[in-house]
């Protein structure tokens, strides 16, 4: 049942995703479903796209209204119907069975699906005010992480159901499954040799991530309790960046691709405000390209940039600062200033034991090494890129080319920036994992261009067992004898019951620990705001 249901999601987003590319891509004599971005079948986006639009709807719609609002939900959904005037019934069914394939094999996961730490701390409070009320100005002056604000909240508040969050779980597996219909097109396709042999490469990778030193992970994704958004962001962010490295080797630049690159970088932004830092060179690129683009995708690219704002104005009403929690983007307002980052980010710098500038870095890295899964991580990646490499050179033939300098400097650019805000922000590996697989393709980087030869035929044969072994891998064995011994009823997974303590003021708080769960009333720790309504019904929490 959990399955079905999963899949039927799935398909919903998957439709979401094509009515989006109806409405916004350029398909000029082209059918829908045979249109390429990227040298990639079109389909095989549309579940993240269909993604791309909801969350971005959600999240317009609660300037204005609270998201259990079940009307204007439903409306959201109503471009589906543009597939029956596109005739979605001439959809590839192999390409759909595919794509649906994976996804389930992932999804098997849901059937050992927890809560993550996060839910309970902030995420599924913060889902709760998206559906009570409209958009709250000075919310993280309640509790600082609501400033954070990820996109999959907003999508994951209307996946609410009698008090059952299991559905949440479905949300970054769609993500996984699309890196797995990817992966797996271009190992069958070879229509692009720089996809193939990153594809090639990303398979091994995710495929040793189940062996090595103390039983495996190497840094791939890993599926973590609900809801985070570290899958959908690496997902997002290794698109972005393989895309972008292709378009610069480019000659010709396509409208539909680079209106796809603006909308998956706002996206990967929209998840976590890491992205921000790719912002830079997509802006230069666009700038210098700027006389050979067509007038449409300019104004494309204008929709994008003003999703973009409303993303900071979002922010800054949450939080007074445009980029939370960083701190030089916050200004003082009416309802706060800059000290709720200043609260957050120097917690999460201690709790994750961050660089700090001073320090000795030295100390630093053994202490970060002292922690076994780091160590285990960062030895068996270096051994996966290793097998990589060995394998590159005993069965990939071909000639290699001089990689464009445009491209040599974004690669350096994206990894030392990636790596610079990782050890001063979080060094915890799950906010690295786009890093972890964007460095493993990058093995393909210098046949780029190039005509290459797999002369074993079994080596391609068995990259297709290999891929699919590796997808089959990635839910717990758990999962597998959960659903043999109970395939048929709905698995549940609802919040702990929790006791809370009032101060006999205006808040509660949790009896144990630091969770409010689904509790407006509670805040982690004592706080001391005032509460109001704007002229136009907004809730204001202004700190005293």
């Amino acid at each position: 049942m959990n399955i079905l249901i999963s899949s039927t999601i799935f398909f919903i987003i998957y439709l979401l995703g094509r009515s989006f590319v109806l409405t916004t891509y350029n398909l000029k004599k082209t059918k829908v479903d045979e249109l390429l971005i990227f040298d990639t079948k079109i389909t095989l986006f549309y579940p993240i796209l269909g993604m791309f639009y909801l969350g971005n709807a959600l999240f317009i719609v609660n300037f204005f209204l609270p998201l259990n609002n079940k009307i204007m939900i439903g409306l959201l959904f109503l471009p589906i119907l543009l597939n029956i005037k596109n005739k979605f019934y001439n959809l590839n069914l192999r390409d759909i069975f595919t794509q649906l394939s994976i996804f389930v094999l992932i999804n098997i996961s849901i059937y050992t699906a927890n809560f993550q730490y996060d839910a309970g701390f902030y995420h599924l409070n913060y889902q709760n005010w998206l559906r009570n009320e409209k958009i709250v100005f000075g919310l993280s002056n309640l509790h600082a992480p609501y400033g954070l604000s990820s996109i999959s909240d907003f999508i994951a508040s209307i996946f609410w159901v009698n008090g059952n969050f299991i559905i949440l779980h479905t949300i970054p597996i769609i993500f996984l499954a699309s890196l797995g219909s990817f992966l797996f097109f271009h190992l069958t396709s070879k229509r692009n040799t720089f996809f193939y042999l990153s594809s090639i490469f990303l398979t091994i990778y995710m495929f040793l991530d189940n062996f090595g030193f103390n039983g495996g992970l190497n840094g791939f994704i890993q599926i973590s309790g609900i809801i985070k958004p570290d899958q959908g962001f690496a997902v997002l962010f290794y698109f972005f960046t393989l895309f972008f490295i292709y378009t610069l080797n480019k000659k010709n630049y396509e409208e539909n691709e680079i209106f796809f690159l603006a909308c998956i970088l706002l996206f990967s932004f929209q998840f976590r405000i890491t992205s921000l830092f790719l912002f830079l060179p997509f802006s230069v690129f666009l700038i210098i390209q700027r006389k050979s683009f067509e007038k449409t995708i300019i104004t494309r690219i204008f929709t994008t940039l003003f999703l973009f704002f409303l993303w900071t104005l979002k922010s800054f009403i949450l939080s007074s600062c445009f980029f939370f929690p960083v701190i030089i983007s916050c200004i003082d307002s009416a309802w706060g200033n800059s000290r709720s980052a200043e609260s957050f980010t120097g917690h999460t710098l201690s709790f994750n034991n961050s660089y700090v500038f001073g320090e000795n870095f030295i100390e630093w890295v053994n202490e970060f090494l002292s922690w076994g899964r780091n160590t285990t991580t960062l030895l068996n990646f270096v051994l996966s890129l290793i097998a990589i490499l060995i394998f590159s050179i005993l069965f990939i033939k071909g000639n290699k080319n001089k990689i464009e300098t445009t491209t040599l400097l974004f690669v350096i650019y994206t990894v030392l920036v990636y790596l610079f805000i990782w050890i001063l922000g979080s060094p915890d590996i799950r906010f690295f994992y786009g890093g972890f697989i964007f460095i493993t393709s990058l093995f393909a980087l210098k046949k780029i261009n190039q005509k290459i030869i797999i002369n074993n035929s079994f080596i391609k044969i068995s990259m297709y067992v290999v891929f699919f072994v590796s997808i089959a891998l990635i839910p717990r064995i758990d999962s597998y004898r959960n659903l043999i011994s109970n395939p048929l009823p709905l698995y549940e997974l609802k919040v702990p019951n929790t006791e809370y303590i009032y101060d006999e003021s205006r808040w509660y708080y949790p009896s144990v620990g630091d969770q409010c769960w689904i509790n407006l009333d509670c805040v982690p720790n004592k706080i001391d705001v005032t509460e109001s309504r704007n002229k136009i019904g907004n809730l204001v929490f202004s700190r005293n």
